[in-house]
């Protein structure tokens, strides 16, 4: 199975009948830690890391940071390469607000920035 079939077979969207909600929810296994993970080829994989394969991005390590506060959502639009430096990833959060990004469910404009997501 290729990662775009295998991703595809385990995501919805989170609010089908919302045209403005972005959030793709993953719908397999999660690790200890809440994080989605995928199983391919006895390996387990970061859900983040995949959605970013999936969409043309190169295979990275991570770590990733998501951007939105819906449990489970792996839209690559949420997620992100962490930088080395915190107050670059805090600037492209904050961007990211100003260009009109709204988390689900939230009328709030909460910094995650420290909620990092990577290989488990």
């Amino acid at each position: 199975m290729k990662f775009g079939d295998y991703y595809a077979s385990r995501t919805r969207p989170a609010d089908p009948e919302d045209p403005n909600c972005k959030c793709i929810l993953w719908t397999g296994p999660f690790d200890k830690n809440d994080n989605p993970v995928a199983k391919i080829d006895g390996q387990l994989m970061s859900v983040y890391a995949l959605a970013w394969i999936v969409d043309g991005g190169m295979l990275s390590d991570g770590p990733f940071v998501r951007t939105c506060k819906t449990r489970g959502c792996v839209a690559v639009e949420h997620i992100r390469m962490k930088s080395e430096d915190p107050l670059f990833d805090d600037q492209q959060y904050d961007q990211r607000l100003d260009d009109g990004f709204k988390m689900l469910g939230s009328g709030e404009e909460d910094d995650l920035s420290d909620q990092v997501e990577g290989w488990q």
